[in-house]
Parts: C-alpha cells; structure tokens; sequence
C-alpha cells in the first residue's frame, strides 16, 4: 500500500524562484498542457507548481493518470490520490488502466518498456482529446543522471548519452499511437523541473506540507535504474565523485547539444547523397566517402531510420554492416528482411536478396576453425555431456554429435527446405518456420549430409537434440562477424 506524507528533503534551492525563471523556455501565454500525473514526489511538484502561473499564463491544465496495474491494491490507491489532488484543484483529471504484465509477456517484451510505450500512449490520447499541444513531465535532474549513466553502460551513442531531453516533439506514430483525423500534427514534450535534485523537490514538498504517494518498489533493486540509484550511484559518489549526478547530467546536456549540431550536419549530407528509391533506399557511394566517418555514420543510420519499421533495430551492429557493405561492396543481411548491396557505386538497401548467390561454408569437422557465412561467425568446439548444462541461447545450439554427419554446411535456406524443429514430430517448411519465428530471408542455416540441423538463431532439428544417452555435444555459436 502506498503511503502519503510530506516531503522529507535536505538542503534545497528555491525550486519556485528555479521555476519561475526557466518557466519560459517551456510554456507560452495560452497554452493548454496534459500534466503525466502518478501522484509520486515530481509529478506532484509539477503540478503544484504549474498550478501557481495558471492565472498568469493563461494555462488550460490536465493531469493524466496511468495505472500499470503492477503494485496491486497500492496501483489503485495512487489513481485514487491523483484524482483527489485534481479535484481539490479544479483540474480536469483523465484515468487510464492496463495490465502491463500481461501485456509485456504476450509481446514478449520487457516491462519497463512496455509500460513507458502504453504510458505516453495514454498520455498523448489524453493531450489529442483537449487539443493540448504540450504534455509536462517530472522528471528532474537525479534522472538524467541515472539515465546517461545506463546508456553509458549499455554501449550507447551520443544520442543515447544526451539522456533525458528536457524539451522535445513527439509526433504520431511514436508509442505506436495514431492520431486522430485533422488532429495536431505534433505534441511537445517538457520536462520544467530537469534542472532540479530531488532533494530539492522534496524540500519544497516539506516546507509546504504538500503531500505525495510513495512507490515502495523504487526501494526495491529488481529493475536497472533502480540498482543504479540504490546501489552504483551511491557508491560511486562515496569513491569518486560527491557531485557525480551533476557532471553525469552536465555530460548529457553537453552531447545533447552536439547531438543536436550533428544530426543537422548528417541531414545535409543525407540530402546530398540519397537517391531514393521504393521500399528502400539508394546512396552515392562517391558523396558518401567524402564526409569523416563520424558523419557517414549518422547518415547511414538516419537512412535506417527511415527504412525500418522498428526504430530500435537501427543499432550499431547494423549500421556498420552498412558500412562494411559501402566499405567492401559484399552484400549483407539487415533486420527486418532487408539486405544492402553494392553496383556501380550505388549502395542499395531493399527487401530483394542480391543476385550474388553466397557460396556455400564446408565445416570438414567438429575441429573446423571459425567460419564466416554472410556477416556472421561461427565457432564450434564440443564437450562432454554433462548433468546441469545450460542449454539456454538462441545464437547457440547443443547437439548430439554422433547424430550428425559430416562435413556440415553453412549456407541460405532454399525452396523446398524441410526440418523438424525442436519439440516436434513432423517436418516444417523452411520458409513457413523462418516467418513464425521471425526469422530474415537471410539468416543462415547449418545442414549436414542428410538435414538441416538447425536454423541459426532458431531451433535445432528434433533428431540432433541432446538426450540422456549423448556422450558428446556439439557446440555451435553465431555471432555478428567482426565482433
């Protein structure tokens, strides 16, 4: 259950003061804006505090509330609170509800993600219900902090290490969200209280006797950020650096800017490169090798952004393989069933396999050195099979190797291609195992003499599994060539 108190800060600026002069990068005179409302510490604050310029400004306010559904009894007692606070204000209050957990496991999704695409879903919902073009989040500046230090330990780019933008458009078709007919084209996302602690936010709450919820699970170090805010960032501020949430947030603001200044330079470069074509993409080799690398790399993936479906698919892994494609001119499997290739110095990115048939790999043993098939390596190495063997991984298969029979080949997958996947009887077409598992077009298979023993990133063939009576394993693992 959540519990309801007033704040419990340290020392703190004058949050209002803060507000009251940077409130102009965020607001206008007239506007109407959407408040993310969860009831917790920032939103509160937030709400408060744009309830304080609503007169001066003009300002139409909403507060929008999502309930995940994860925290029980606790989950209901916040929509309940939320509500209550805009009612004693006069604030027009929206509820949304959805099982996040369930939703995140049929899509077999995460649910921190999942519960962040359903949120803004509902959140820009509400703001298109009241033609609100602004929608105002608490984040503040401890999350900024957390977040370009995540990123940092998860390989990202600059653009991920900008951290939390404290003003950004939003446009339809993020969050998978469809905008109404003759509705706005964008909302603008604004985050007034990025440049203030928590601390500071809970000052503020104590000195007026504000009263918040709590979520327990934010003690609770089950999910990243939370072991990042309970457990990494402590630390590191009692060994390294006392102010390491601001030179952390200080870094992001810093790439963010540079970010910015960069995506406009690739954006021209983009235009003098590009040729479009349909479902796709074409560029000028010639044009492209005459902007630095950096540069290249930022075109390539703005590209990618444009032909894929999925934008978390553009990751480093298939920018370089663009790359590596311009580089060499041999063409490459992408995500999504999409290949690049190389003619007359036009680099080409479409659905269509590239005429270039791709040879055969020949695997004379289990003793084979690594091997490389259309971007991907492959290593094998055996072992004896033992009780306890984790046979977890979907870019490795475990298999009984005397009933295989060599040589081995790593090769495409061709019409008429039949296996038994793992846990089944029968045989599969290829093709129609390759489209509900989500295989591409171009992801290998390895066939010895007599079947194809595994669809690389899928299953294994039922016939090779690992059983009790198996003395030795063959072990195949696939990875992305070069790493």
């Amino acid at each position: 259950m959540s519990n309801f108190f007033s704040g419990n800060g340290n020392k703190y600026m004058d949050l209002p003061g803060y507000f009251s002069k940077n409130i102009h990068k965020y607001v206008s005179r007239g506007d109407s804006i959407v408040i993310a409302l969860s009831g917790g510490p920032d939103s509160v604050a937030l709400l408060h505090l744009l309830y304080s310029i609503r007169d001066e400004y003009k300002l139409k306010l909403y507060a929008a509330h999502f309930n995940h559904m994860l925290r029980g009894r606790a989950s209901f007692n916040d929509a309940v609170f939320a509500e209550k606070l805009c009612v004693s204000k006069s604030i027009p209050f929206f509820l949304g509800k959805k099982d996040i957990r369930k939703i995140s496991s049929e899509r077999k999704g995460g649910v921190e993600k999942t519960a962040r695409i359903e949120r803004y879903k509902f959140l820009m919902k509400c703001a298109a219900k009241v033609n609100a073009g602004k929608i105002a989040a608490g984040h503040n500046l401890d999350d900024n902090a957390e977040t370009v230090l995540m990123k940092l330990i998860s390989g990202a780019g600059s653009e991920g290490l900008s951290g939390i933008a404290d003003k950004r458009v939003i446009y339809p078709g993020e969050f998978n969200f469809s905008m109404p007919h003759a509705q706005r084209s964008s909302f603008t996302l604004i985050r007034p209280l990025s440049g203030a602690h928590k601390n500071e936010i809970l000052g503020f709450l104590k000195a007026r006797r504000i009263k918040y919820a709590v979520d327990k699970t934010n003690g609770k170090n089950v999910y990243t950020r939370n072991r990042l805010r309970n457990r990494l960032i402590p630390m590191i501020a009692k060994e390294f650096n006392p102010r390491v949430k601001d030179a952390l947030a200080s870094a992001g603001n810093i790439l963010s800017a540079e970010n910015d200044y960069m995506d406009k330079a690739a954006l021209s470069a983009r235009a003098a490169v590009i040729i479009h074509g349909k479902n796709g993409a074409q560029m000028d080799l010639k044009k492209l090798f005459k902007y630095h690398e950096a540069l290249r790399r930022r075109v390539v993936r703005q590209v990618l952004k444009d032909v894929f479906k999925s934008p978390r698919k553009v990751d480093f892994d298939a920018v370089e393989s663009v790359l590596e494609c311009a580089a060499g001119h041999k063409p490459l499997q992408l995500p999504e069933g999409f290949f690049c290739s190389v003619k007359n110095n036009i680099l080409a990115i479409s659905r269509k396999i590239p005429n270039t048939p791709y040879k055969p790999v020949i695997i004379g043993s289990c003793k084979s050195p690594d091997a490389v098939f259309n971007g991907f390596k492959f290593s094998f190495k055996t072992t004896k099979n033992i009780d306890g063997m984790d046979f977890s991984g979907r870019d490795t298969a475990f298999i009984d190797l005397d009933s295989v029979r060599f040589p081995l080949a790593i090769r495409l997958r061709k019409p008429g291609d039949k296996f038994i996947p793992y846990g089944m009887d029968g045989e599969v077409r290829m093709k129609k195992f390759f489209n509900t598992c989500g295989l591409e077009p171009g992801s290998p298979v390895i066939s010895d003499t007599e079947k194809i023993i595994w669809a690389a990133g899928g299953r294994i063939d039922n016939r090779v599994r690992v059983k009790h009576s198996t003395r030795c394993v063959l072990i195949i693992e696939k990875s992305r060539a070069g790493q």
